[in-house]
């Protein structure tokens, strides 16, 4: 999937319900909300373009069908059970963007590390990209969350 095609595939999908009033955010909207506040942070250290597209990509999850219907359970609109946690959003980008942009020169490995830990640590915290020992607890997370999709 190309990023361009995220909300051609996913019209509709939901970002947000606000709790007061049940209004809906389009994930469409969220997504370059997102990307012009990254932008923005993220020129204070002269990557900003990165920035934009950590922005756009964080929340590519929430185009799954699953994840609507897990929000619509949780804000009440649609019967069932949800528990917060049971569905995880962030791994699908930080995925993506691993699988798109890890390529063979070491400015693309970078690159694709630092979006990858991003966005896979936007509602989690920051875990280790290598320990001290070699391990990878963020690539290995990676693994782990990719089996089911």
């Amino acid at each position: 999937m190309e990023v361009r095609d995220m909300y051609e595939y996913n019209d509709g999908k939901i970002a947000h319900i606000r709790k007061s009033d049940k209004k809906l955010q389009g994930i469409k909207e969220h997504s370059i909300n997102t990307a012009k506040l990254c932008k923005q942070t993220a020129k204070n250290i002269h990557l900003e373009n990165l920035g934009y597209l950590i922005g756009i990509l964080h929340d590519m999850g929430k185009c799954t069908q699953i994840f609507s219907t897990y929000l619509k359970i949780k804000n009440g609109i649609k019967a069932g059970r949800a528990i917060k946690g049971d569905v995880h959003h962030s791994p699908i980008g930080a995925i993506f963007a691993y699988e798109r942009w890890y390529g063979l020169t070491s400015e693309r490995k970078l690159t694709a590390q630092i979006i990858t830990m991003v966005i896979y640590a936007h509602h989690s915290g920051f875990m280790d990209v290598i320990t001290l020992s070699g391990e990878s607890p963020l690539y290995d997370a990676l693994k782990q969350d990719k089996e089911p999709l």
